[in-house]
Protein backbone atom coordinates (compact mmCIF):
# COMPACT_ATOMS: atom_id res chain seq x y z
CA UNK A 1 0.00 0.00 0.00
CA UNK A 2 1.44 3.75 -0.80
CA UNK A 3 2.08 5.84 2.01
CA UNK A 4 -0.58 8.26 0.61
CA UNK A 5 -2.89 5.42 0.96
CA UNK A 6 -1.55 4.27 4.09
CA UNK A 7 -1.30 7.41 6.02
CA UNK A 8 -4.98 8.33 6.57
CA UNK A 9 -5.61 5.02 8.31
CA UNK A 10 -2.76 5.90 10.58
CA UNK A 11 -4.03 8.92 11.42
CA UNK A 12 -7.40 7.62 12.29
CA UNK A 13 -6.60 5.35 14.33
CA UNK A 14 -3.72 7.59 16.20
CA UNK A 15 -6.66 9.99 16.50
CA UNK A 16 -9.66 7.50 17.60
CA UNK A 17 -10.23 5.68 20.82
CA UNK A 18 -9.13 2.32 21.77
CA UNK A 19 -11.36 -0.40 21.40
CA UNK A 20 -11.05 -3.94 22.17
CA UNK A 21 -9.55 -5.78 24.94
CA UNK A 22 -6.43 -3.64 25.21
CA UNK A 23 -6.16 -2.00 22.09
CA UNK A 24 -4.43 1.09 22.10
CA UNK A 25 -4.64 3.78 18.94
CA UNK A 26 -0.71 2.88 18.57
CA UNK A 27 -1.29 -0.51 18.66
CA UNK A 28 -3.70 -0.93 16.03
CA UNK A 29 -1.84 1.27 13.86
CA UNK A 30 0.80 -1.19 13.84
CA UNK A 31 -1.44 -4.05 13.47
CA UNK A 32 -2.62 -1.99 10.25
CA UNK A 33 0.81 -1.76 9.13
CA UNK A 34 1.88 -5.13 9.52
CA UNK A 35 -1.23 -5.94 7.32
CA UNK A 36 -0.37 -3.44 4.81
CA UNK A 37 3.32 -4.26 4.36
CA UNK A 38 4.37 -7.47 6.70
CA UNK A 39 5.80 -10.56 6.08
CA UNK A 40 4.17 -13.51 6.47
CA UNK A 41 4.97 -13.86 9.84
CA UNK A 42 4.43 -10.80 11.00
CA UNK A 43 0.62 -10.62 8.79
CA UNK A 44 -0.04 -14.03 11.26
CA UNK A 45 1.00 -12.66 14.63
CA UNK A 46 -1.29 -9.53 13.64
CA UNK A 47 -4.21 -11.43 12.57
CA UNK A 48 -3.78 -13.96 16.14
CA UNK A 49 -3.74 -10.69 17.71
CA UNK A 50 -6.82 -9.11 16.15
CA UNK A 51 -8.58 -12.01 16.55
CA UNK A 52 -7.69 -11.59 20.18
CA UNK A 53 -9.25 -7.93 20.29
CA UNK A 54 -12.41 -9.19 18.69
CA UNK A 55 -12.19 -8.03 15.39
CA UNK A 56 -12.24 -4.54 15.73
CA UNK A 57 -14.64 -2.73 13.58
CA UNK A 58 -12.16 0.14 12.27
CA UNK A 59 -9.45 -2.45 12.41
CA UNK A 60 -11.62 -5.10 9.75
CA UNK A 61 -12.86 -1.72 8.22
CA UNK A 62 -9.02 -1.19 7.04
CA UNK A 63 -8.28 -3.95 5.78
CA UNK A 64 -11.38 -4.14 3.65
CA UNK A 65 -9.79 -0.77 1.99
CA UNK A 66 -6.73 -2.18 1.96
CA UNK A 67 -7.95 -5.50 -0.66
CA UNK A 68 -10.02 -2.60 -2.53
CA UNK A 69 -7.41 0.24 -3.31
CA UNK A 70 -3.95 -1.47 -2.09
CA UNK A 71 -0.82 -2.54 -3.84
CA UNK A 72 -1.14 -5.81 -4.97
CA UNK A 73 1.53 -7.06 -1.94
CA UNK A 74 -0.89 -5.59 0.58
CA UNK A 75 -4.43 -6.97 -1.43
CA UNK A 76 -2.72 -9.89 -1.11
CA UNK A 77 -1.81 -9.28 2.50
CA UNK A 78 -5.42 -7.83 3.21
CA UNK A 79 -6.81 -11.05 1.53
CA UNK A 80 -5.22 -12.89 3.26
CA UNK A 81 -5.90 -11.91 6.42
CA UNK A 82 -9.68 -12.34 5.52
CA UNK A 83 -9.02 -15.72 5.30
CA UNK A 84 -9.32 -16.20 9.33
CA UNK A 85 -10.92 -12.80 10.19
CA UNK A 86 -13.81 -12.18 7.61
CA UNK A 87 -17.34 -12.00 9.16
CA UNK A 88 -20.54 -11.67 7.03
CA UNK A 89 -20.22 -7.69 6.55
CA UNK A 90 -17.45 -8.60 4.58
CA UNK A 91 -18.71 -10.52 1.88
CA UNK A 92 -19.38 -7.48 -0.41
CA UNK A 93 -15.49 -6.97 -0.30
CA UNK A 94 -14.21 -10.37 -0.94
CA UNK A 95 -17.12 -11.41 -3.52
CA UNK A 96 -15.50 -7.71 -5.53
CA UNK A 97 -12.34 -9.10 -4.93
CA UNK A 98 -12.84 -12.35 -6.80
CA UNK A 99 -12.41 -10.23 -9.72
CA UNK A 100 -9.21 -8.72 -8.86
CA UNK A 101 -6.34 -9.16 -11.92
CA UNK A 102 -3.54 -10.88 -9.35
CA UNK A 103 -4.58 -14.46 -8.95
CA UNK A 104 -3.63 -14.61 -5.30
CA UNK A 105 -6.02 -12.60 -4.31
CA UNK A 106 -8.70 -13.91 -5.92
CA UNK A 107 -7.23 -17.27 -4.54
CA UNK A 108 -8.12 -15.80 -0.49
CA UNK A 109 -10.95 -14.56 -1.74
CA UNK A 110 -12.49 -17.85 -2.88
CA UNK A 111 -11.08 -19.82 0.58
CA UNK A 112 -12.85 -16.62 2.63
CA UNK A 113 -16.02 -16.55 1.02
CA UNK A 114 -16.37 -20.82 1.26
CA UNK A 115 -15.62 -20.14 4.95
CA UNK A 116 -18.64 -18.09 5.53
CA UNK A 117 -20.65 -19.94 3.26
CA UNK A 118 -21.84 -17.17 1.13
CA UNK A 119 -24.66 -17.95 -0.72
CA UNK A 120 -24.42 -14.68 -2.67
CA UNK A 121 -20.92 -15.51 -3.67
CA UNK A 122 -22.13 -18.77 -5.63
CA UNK A 123 -22.33 -17.09 -9.32
CA UNK A 124 -18.72 -15.30 -9.25
CA UNK A 125 -17.50 -18.69 -8.17
CA UNK A 126 -19.05 -20.91 -10.42
CA UNK A 127 -17.36 -18.06 -13.12
CA UNK A 128 -14.01 -18.90 -11.39
CA UNK A 129 -14.41 -22.24 -11.95
CA UNK A 130 -13.25 -21.29 -15.51
CA UNK A 131 -10.10 -19.39 -14.28
CA UNK A 132 -6.76 -18.74 -16.21
CA UNK A 133 -5.47 -20.04 -12.86
CA UNK A 134 -6.26 -24.11 -11.54
CA UNK A 135 -5.23 -23.04 -8.01
CA UNK A 136 -8.09 -20.51 -8.31
CA UNK A 137 -10.32 -23.08 -10.04
CA UNK A 138 -9.17 -25.75 -7.24
CA UNK A 139 -10.53 -23.05 -4.59
CA UNK A 140 -13.75 -22.03 -6.34
CA UNK A 141 -15.15 -25.45 -6.20
CA UNK A 142 -13.65 -26.17 -2.83
CA UNK A 143 -15.52 -22.78 -1.92
CA UNK A 144 -18.79 -24.07 -3.57
CA UNK A 145 -18.95 -27.06 -1.89
CA UNK A 146 -18.52 -25.73 1.43
CA UNK A 147 -21.20 -23.21 0.60
CA UNK A 148 -23.68 -26.38 -0.36
CA UNK A 149 -25.56 -24.87 -3.43
CA UNK A 150 -26.98 -26.77 -5.90
CA UNK A 151 -26.58 -23.99 -7.98
CA UNK A 152 -22.87 -25.45 -8.27
CA UNK A 153 -23.37 -28.93 -9.58
CA UNK A 154 -23.08 -28.08 -13.11
CA UNK A 155 -19.91 -25.97 -12.81
CA UNK A 156 -18.36 -28.60 -10.37
CA UNK A 157 -19.21 -31.53 -12.97
CA UNK A 158 -17.36 -29.55 -15.24
CA UNK A 159 -13.90 -29.53 -13.91
CA UNK A 160 -14.05 -33.31 -13.19
CA UNK A 161 -12.36 -33.14 -17.17
CA UNK A 162 -9.91 -30.13 -15.61
CA UNK A 163 -6.52 -30.79 -17.11
CA UNK A 164 -4.74 -30.22 -13.45
CA UNK A 165 -5.26 -33.59 -10.50
CA UNK A 166 -5.67 -31.44 -7.95
CA UNK A 167 -8.36 -29.52 -9.15
CA UNK A 168 -10.26 -32.59 -10.22
CA UNK A 169 -9.93 -33.60 -6.69
CA UNK A 170 -11.24 -30.80 -5.22
CA UNK A 171 -14.42 -30.94 -7.71
CA UNK A 172 -15.13 -34.45 -6.51
CA UNK A 173 -15.02 -33.32 -3.19
CA UNK A 174 -17.03 -30.80 -3.78
CA UNK A 175 -20.03 -33.44 -5.48
CA UNK A 176 -20.20 -35.04 -1.85
CA UNK A 177 -20.75 -31.91 -0.29
CA UNK A 178 -23.65 -30.91 -2.53
CA UNK A 179 -25.42 -34.08 -2.18
CA UNK A 180 -26.81 -34.17 -5.28
CA UNK A 181 -27.56 -37.78 -7.00
CA UNK A 182 -26.44 -36.33 -10.84
CA UNK A 183 -23.39 -36.61 -9.70
CA UNK A 184 -23.28 -40.31 -8.99
CA UNK A 185 -22.87 -41.24 -12.28
CA UNK A 186 -19.77 -39.92 -12.53
CA UNK A 187 -18.12 -40.44 -9.54
CA UNK A 188 -18.76 -44.00 -9.88
CA UNK A 189 -17.13 -44.22 -12.75
CA UNK A 190 -14.05 -42.52 -10.75
CA UNK A 191 -13.66 -45.40 -8.82
CA UNK A 192 -11.75 -47.39 -11.53
CA UNK A 193 -9.50 -44.42 -12.24
CA UNK A 194 -5.55 -44.92 -12.67
CA UNK A 195 -4.90 -42.71 -9.25
CA UNK A 196 -5.33 -44.03 -6.09
CA UNK A 197 -5.98 -40.54 -4.56
CA UNK A 198 -8.79 -39.91 -7.37
CA UNK A 199 -10.45 -43.77 -6.19
CA UNK A 200 -10.27 -42.52 -2.69
CA UNK A 201 -11.46 -39.03 -3.16
CA UNK A 202 -14.45 -40.33 -5.37
CA UNK A 203 -15.45 -43.23 -2.63
CA UNK A 204 -15.26 -40.61 -0.53
CA UNK A 205 -17.98 -38.50 -2.19
CA UNK A 206 -20.15 -41.46 -2.81
CA UNK A 207 -20.36 -42.38 0.50
CA UNK A 208 -21.51 -38.79 1.04
CA UNK A 209 -24.19 -39.32 -1.28
CA UNK A 210 -25.42 -42.40 0.57
CA UNK A 211 -24.14 -44.60 -2.41
CA UNK A 212 -23.88 -48.05 -2.21
CA UNK A 213 -20.85 -48.49 -4.04
CA UNK A 214 -19.08 -46.07 -1.85
CA UNK A 215 -20.21 -47.72 0.95
CA UNK A 216 -19.17 -50.86 -0.73
CA UNK A 217 -15.29 -49.36 -1.09
CA UNK A 218 -15.31 -48.10 2.51
CA UNK A 219 -15.84 -51.27 4.10
CA UNK A 220 -14.05 -53.30 2.56
CA UNK A 221 -10.94 -50.57 3.55
CA UNK A 222 -12.28 -50.88 6.87
CA UNK A 223 -12.06 -54.49 7.38
CA UNK A 224 -8.56 -54.26 5.89
CA UNK A 225 -5.78 -56.29 8.17
CA UNK A 226 -3.54 -52.80 7.34
CA UNK A 227 -3.87 -50.44 9.53
CA UNK A 228 -2.76 -47.66 7.07
CA UNK A 229 -5.86 -48.83 5.10
CA UNK A 230 -8.38 -48.87 7.73
CA UNK A 231 -7.29 -45.35 8.26
CA UNK A 232 -8.49 -44.11 4.63
CA UNK A 233 -11.82 -46.28 5.39
CA UNK A 234 -12.13 -43.97 8.56
CA UNK A 235 -11.66 -40.68 6.04
CA UNK A 236 -14.02 -42.12 3.41
CA UNK A 237 -16.49 -41.84 5.99
CA UNK A 238 -15.75 -39.02 8.67
CA UNK A 239 -18.16 -36.53 7.24
CA UNK A 240 -20.92 -38.99 6.67
CA UNK A 241 -23.29 -38.53 9.43
CA UNK A 242 -25.63 -41.74 8.75
CA UNK A 243 -25.98 -44.58 11.24
CA UNK A 244 -24.10 -47.13 9.15
CA UNK A 245 -21.05 -44.94 9.03
CA UNK A 246 -21.54 -43.98 12.79
CA UNK A 247 -21.53 -47.60 13.96
CA UNK A 248 -18.40 -47.90 11.70
CA UNK A 249 -16.69 -45.68 13.69
CA UNK A 250 -17.55 -47.00 16.95
CA UNK A 251 -16.46 -50.16 15.74
CA UNK A 252 -13.16 -48.65 15.07
CA UNK A 253 -12.94 -48.19 18.20
CA UNK A 254 -11.93 -50.89 20.06
CA UNK A 255 -9.16 -51.38 16.70
CA UNK A 256 -5.71 -52.99 17.86
CA UNK A 257 -3.90 -49.96 16.18
CA UNK A 258 -4.06 -46.79 18.37
CA UNK A 259 -4.02 -44.27 15.89
CA UNK A 260 -6.56 -45.76 14.11
CA UNK A 261 -8.53 -46.12 17.14
CA UNK A 262 -7.79 -42.31 17.58
CA UNK A 263 -8.73 -40.93 14.07
CA UNK A 264 -12.34 -43.14 14.83
CA UNK A 265 -12.62 -40.98 17.77
CA UNK A 266 -11.87 -38.01 16.12
CA UNK A 267 -13.82 -38.36 13.52
CA UNK A 268 -17.10 -39.52 15.61
CA UNK A 269 -15.89 -35.94 17.66
CA UNK A 270 -16.33 -34.20 14.88
CA UNK A 271 -19.64 -35.18 13.52
CA UNK A 272 -21.05 -34.25 17.12
CA UNK A 273 -20.99 -37.81 18.92
CA UNK A 274 -20.05 -37.43 22.16
CA UNK A 275 -18.94 -40.63 22.42
CA UNK A 276 -15.82 -39.72 20.74
CA UNK A 277 -14.87 -37.07 22.60
CA UNK A 278 -15.43 -39.49 25.72
CA UNK A 279 -13.42 -42.56 24.71
CA UNK A 280 -10.23 -39.81 24.10
CA UNK A 281 -10.55 -38.16 27.64
CA UNK A 282 -11.37 -41.48 29.51
CA UNK A 283 -8.13 -43.14 27.50
CA UNK A 284 -5.90 -40.58 27.88
CA UNK A 285 -6.09 -40.63 31.74
CA UNK A 286 -4.36 -43.93 32.01
CA UNK A 287 -2.54 -44.51 28.38
CA UNK A 288 1.07 -44.84 28.54
CA UNK A 289 3.29 -41.76 27.89
CA UNK A 290 3.66 -42.03 23.72
CA UNK A 291 -0.21 -42.64 23.19
CA UNK A 292 -1.36 -40.34 25.75
CA UNK A 293 0.79 -37.92 24.10
CA UNK A 294 -1.45 -38.56 20.73
CA UNK A 295 -4.62 -38.54 22.65
CA UNK A 296 -3.73 -34.70 24.15
CA UNK A 297 -3.01 -33.47 20.53
CA UNK A 298 -6.06 -35.19 19.71
CA UNK A 299 -8.02 -33.15 22.31
CA UNK A 300 -6.01 -30.28 21.87
CA UNK A 301 -7.60 -30.62 18.46
CA UNK A 302 -10.97 -31.17 18.87
CA UNK A 303 -10.64 -27.42 20.97
CA UNK A 304 -12.20 -29.29 24.30
CA UNK A 305 -12.51 -27.17 27.38
CA UNK A 306 -11.05 -28.01 30.26
CA UNK A 307 -14.20 -27.36 32.40
CA UNK A 308 -16.32 -30.04 29.78
CA UNK A 309 -12.73 -32.33 30.11
CA UNK A 310 -13.62 -32.51 34.08
CA UNK A 311 -17.56 -33.58 33.35
CA UNK A 312 -16.51 -36.57 31.12
CA UNK A 313 -14.14 -37.61 33.70
CA UNK A 314 -16.85 -37.52 36.18
CA UNK A 315 -19.37 -39.49 34.78
CA UNK A 316 -16.87 -41.56 34.37
CA UNK A 317 -16.12 -42.70 37.29
CA UNK A 318 -19.62 -42.66 38.03
CA UNK A 319 -19.79 -45.18 35.54
CA UNK A 320 -17.14 -47.97 37.01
Amino acid sequence: MSLRTLLPLLILFAAGPALGAGASPAEKSELISAIASGSRPEVNRAIERIKYLGSPRELMQAIEQMLEAGSTGTRRNAAFALRFLAAKKQTGALVRALDDEDDLVREYACVALGALRAQEAVKPLSALTKDRSPVVRREAVAALGAIGSKAAVKPALALLEDEVLATRLAAILALGKLQDGRAAAKLTALLKDGSETTRLAAAKSLCMLGNAEGRAVADKLLRSTEPTERRDGIRLIEEVKAAWASKALLDRLEDGDRGTAIAAAVALSKQGDGRGVQWLVLKAETAEVEDRLRLETAIEGLGLSSADRKKILALGKKSK
